[in-house]
């Protein structure tokens, strides 16, 4: 009785392990085991198939519609063969790109719709592609950036500090100008403080007009008269010309 038992576990076991190494098996191959010679294939040609491999995703606007069955070099172009499943039609002007699924994510293979009401593809024919940039690249370009700007910032920093160079950079000129001028720039800056304690206490014609709000309206009154006056002495100019022009036509007694 206990052997049977025993036997019994021992089956139950096994069956459960094989049950488990097939759910692993249809995870890892994106289910594509179902319809792996079902459907119809689509060939497309990139310069570099990156990380895609056999068994990554064909998607349609996120929505899985096949997956790749092969990958082939085609003379200086990579190709990989996409078995699309039964029922999708795939537009003739769809463009299909390699797509990176997050940072840590495998690569996919993104189909877009395409327009509507053209023809659609046929087993066999060839999918038009662009090509996308990977994360190798961007950290590539992210990389050269950061050399670049390294670059900059040693040759700001060098032209700032003059890196030893005779003569000093920039910062040691400027500190030697304030060093050498330093009498005749507490000269400026009293004869600043100077002006300034003059004009607080109204003194001189900018320190009343700044102090003396009487003072300041007049001016402004003035000011205003004069652009009243400018405005009569053009209204005149328009005037005389008009009564010019009459002349020149013969108009009126003295025309």
């Amino acid at each position: 009785m206990n052997s049977t038992q025993q036997t019994i576990r021992v089956g139950l076991f096994f069956l459960l392990g094989l049950a488990l190494i097939w759910v692993t098996f249809e995870t890892l191959s994106g289910n594509n085991h179902f319809f792996r010679k079902d459907g119809y294939q689509l060939v497309a040609s990139f310069d570099d198939l990156k990380q895609l491999k056999v068994g990554d995703d064909v998607r349609m606007a996120g929505v899985k519609i096949g997956a790749v069955e092969k990958t082939r070099l085609a003379g200086r172009r990579a190709q990989a063969v996409l078995r699309i499943a039964p029922g999708i039609a795939v537009a003739d002007d769809a463009t299909a790109a390699i797509t990176m699924a997050g940072l840590l994510g495998t690569d996919y293979v993104a189909v877009d719709l395409g327009s509507p009401g053209v023809p659609t593809l046929k087993d066999g024919d060839e999918i038009r592609t662009r090509e996308t940039p990977d994360i190798n690249s961007i950290m590539n370009e992210l990389g050269a950036l950061g050399k670049n700007l390294n670059g900059a910032l040693g040759a700001l920093s060098g032209s700032l500090t003059g890196n030893g160079k005779p003569g000093g950079g920039l910062l040691q000129k400027l500190d030697k100008i304030v060093s050498d001028n330093q009498g005749r720039l507490d000269a400026t800056m009293e004869n600043l403080k100077e002006v300034t304690d003059k004009l607080n206490h109204g003194q001189g014609t900018l320190g009343k007009l700044l102090n003396d709000s009487d003072l300041h309206d007049q001016l402004m009154a003035s000011i205003m008269q004069i652009k009243g006056a400018a405005a009569d002495a053009q209204t005149f100019m328009g005037d005389a010309k008009g009564i010019v022009e009459q002349i020149k036509s013969g108009q009126g007694a003295m025309g």
